[in-house]
């Protein structure tokens, strides 16, 4: 199992977990703990966004 703060620490890692999921997606090769790669996206994508709206000031 890995744990989420060292996704949340490290945004390369995130990215190569990211593209390796959707690549094995695309090929059907990943076939368990696709619900919680995808809770864990929605949460990373939504705290970046948060921080990018912060940034710009629309936040």
């Amino acid at each position: 199992m890995l744990d989420s703060r060292i996704v949340d620490a490290n945004p390369l890692i995130w990215h190569l977990l990211d593209a390796g999921t959707r690549r094995s997606l695309a090929l059907g090769t990943l076939r368990h703990g696709t619900h919680a790669l995808g809770e864990l996206a929605d949460r990373i994508d939504g705290e970046e966004a948060r921080g990018v709206l912060k940034a710009s000031g629309l936040l």
